[in-house]
């Protein structure tokens, strides 16, 4: 007895078209961003000059190097991210999902914005990690290692570095003026128990224990 093959319907087609884009999304843009790090290695800034329009490589800001190296390094994070989680759902549990291509899509500028951020934090201070908090004006050679690695963790973990930036937002943006319950001055209440004065209670007496016979 022959088994009669189904052929594919188009949902099947149109999810199998989906898994190959996201794949070659994430090739394209890892790759890319692996090829501009090791050219800026290599080349030094010559494919920033010639993409800015500077004429002098050596007067190219140190600063704008490194945030360059955090923005890539947030790419390359998100885009590890991005493997992990297709093979994880695609070859593991299974369950892949056509909902799932929005956030590979947006992966890489989710990654370079947190990257980019991330700098600015550090830069201003308010997110200090050791070696690279008292940077110069031309920042060394592990330094920029050092924002390169920062944003590959900022663009890995996207998640915790959201949440991160949210408690900054609640810390410093907060519209709630109300004092905390430690710092707020004694204040009288109606409650009569709260006001009343505290009243000493002396021990009791220790008990007469007597012995029937």
């Amino acid at each position: 007895m022959t088994e009669t093959v189904q052929p594919p319907t188009p949902q099947t087609f149109l999810m199998g078209a989906c898994k190959w884009a996201i794949v070659l999304w994430l090739i394209s843009y890892t790759s890319f961003s692996l090829y501009v790090v090791l050219d800026l290695w290599v080349r030094d800034v010559h494919l920033l000059c010639q993409a800015f329009g500077v004429a002098d490589c050596s007067k190219f800001p140190g600063n704008a190097l490194s945030a360059f190296h955090a923005i890539l390094g947030g790419v390359i994070g998100a885009g590890v991210l991005g493997m992990v989680s297709f093979h994880k759902y695609v070859s593991l549990r299974m369950s892949f999902n056509a909902a799932h291509g929005w956030g590979y899509l947006f992966a890489p500028l989710l990654g370079a914005v947190l990257g980019l951020v991330v700098f600015a934090l550090i830069k201003s201070g308010l997110l200090v990690f050791s070696g690279i908090a008292a940077e110069p004006q031309n920042p060394s050679f592990s330094a920029n290692l050092s924002y390169i690695g920062v944003g590959f963790l900022a663009g890995f973990g996207w998640y915790q570095a959201t949440q991160g930036i949210e408690r900054l937002v609640k810390k410093f943006f907060s519209g709630d003026d109300t004092v905390r319950e430690e710092e707020k001055p004694p204040v009288n209440s109606p409650d009569p128990e709260e006001n009343a004065a505290p009243v000493l209670v002396r021990p009791a007496a220790p008990p007469i224990i007597s012995k029937i016979v």
